[in-house]
């Protein structure tokens, strides 16, 4: 379990965008199973669960029609599987895709990245979006994939979670690399500048 925390503007959404090969690097590369993400993006993506930041769903459809087409795109997922991951997170793939709120907007896109059972989920702020109950659902989840020893690359802003939910976080500032901390360590670096003014 990665963390990649940072700041809104540090580069986070970006390096995931070149791991999927939504975007390509001005120099260098990124490897994901060893397999360089341009070259071999079409291999790498049968492999990867992705939630991008912004999603674009279609309007005038249903929940489960999308997925229903994704699951097509991924050979096949069962359809009764889809639902259980929709029950847990509690979301209503029956209603119009334009009537729903944010949050299950983007619990159709975790639905989406969880169904195959990838062997690496890239999780581009994920709970952002989420009430509780949501991001509770969410960590139970990445909880399972952790024991199925699976990985997960999950990018945050927030602290708290990333000492909650992974064992290891780069954290990234202005597009540089700047730690790689054990979670549990995470708070020992974090600081506060304050500034007083007194008359």
């Amino acid at each position: 379990m990665f963390g990649f925390l940072g700041p809104d503007g540090a580069g986070k959404t970006t390096t995931i965008r070149l791991f999927m090969d939504l975007i390509r690097p001005t120099s260098g590369r990124a490897l994901l199973f060893g397999m360089d993400s341009h070259a071999q993006s079409v291999h790498i993506r049968k492999l990867v669960g992705y939630l991008p930041a912004q999603m674009s769903l279609p309007r005038f459809t249903t929940g489960a029609n999308v997925l229903r087409y994704f699951s097509k795109l991924r050979g096949g997922v069962s359809f009764s599987k889809i639902e259980r991951l929709a029950g847990r997170l509690k979301v209503n793939l029956n209603a119009p895709i334009q009537r729903l709120e944010e949050a299950d907007y983007f619990k159709i896109g975790l639905v989406q990245a969880f169904m195959h059972d990838p062997e690496l989920l890239l999780l581009d702020e994920p709970t952002r979006h989420l009430d509780d109950a949501g991001r509770e659902a969410l960590y139970e989840l990445i909880a399972e994939v952790r024991r199925e020893g699976r990985t997960v690359f999950i990018s945050s802003r927030s602290l708290s979670e990333m000492e909650r939910i992974t064992d290891r976080v780069g954290v990234i500032h202005n597009g540089q690399l700047v730690a790689v901390e054990r979670a549990v360590h995470l708070r020992a670096r974090a600081f506060n500048k304050v500034e007083l003014q007194f008359a």
